[in-house]
């Protein structure tokens, strides 16, 4: 099974970046963060309130039996969204599977809510190897 567990997107969330005369005071995806983190309380995880991370956007654990997902949201600007994730449960079966399962779960959800569109799953390194997104986050 292969696993893709980066997302970019695009999301019709007003912009909630902050900027004054000097630049920058906080980085926008803050709501793009809450409404995915609902996704997942919704489905039954344990999520903390998502914490601002500075230009990485915002970052945040979702957990169920057991297991522990990390997930970070992006703002790119003009309505596109970057979605990492990382598994920090042991990297064994059947955690690894659990894994693929959680990202199926996520995918369902982003693609359910309106807001979302243009979801294209990569690879954990896409930004050496400049390959294309598919849409599915999992690979037999």
């Amino acid at each position: 099974m292969k696993v893709r567990p980066n997302a970019e997107f695009r999301a019709d969330f007003p912009s909630d970046l902050i900027e004054d005369d000097d630049g920058i005071v906080r980085f926008g995806g803050h709501a793009i963060a809450e409404a995915i983190a609902g996704m997942l309380r919704r489905l039954g995880y344990e999520v903390i309130t998502p914490i601002y991370a500075g230009e990485h956007g915002w970052e945040f654990d979702a957990r169920i039996d057991g297991r522990r997902y990390w997930l970070q949201v992006t703002d790119l600007g003009e309505s596109e969204g970057l979605l990492m994730t990382e598994n920090m449960a042991w990297n064994f079966w059947p955690f690894r599977s659990r894994y693929g399962e959680f990202l199926l779960q996520l995918d369902a959800e982003l693609r359910r809510d309106g807001r979302f569109s243009e979801i294209r799953w990569l690879t954990k390194d896409w930004w050496r190897t400049d390959a294309a997104g598919t849409d599915s986050p999992v690979e037999d």
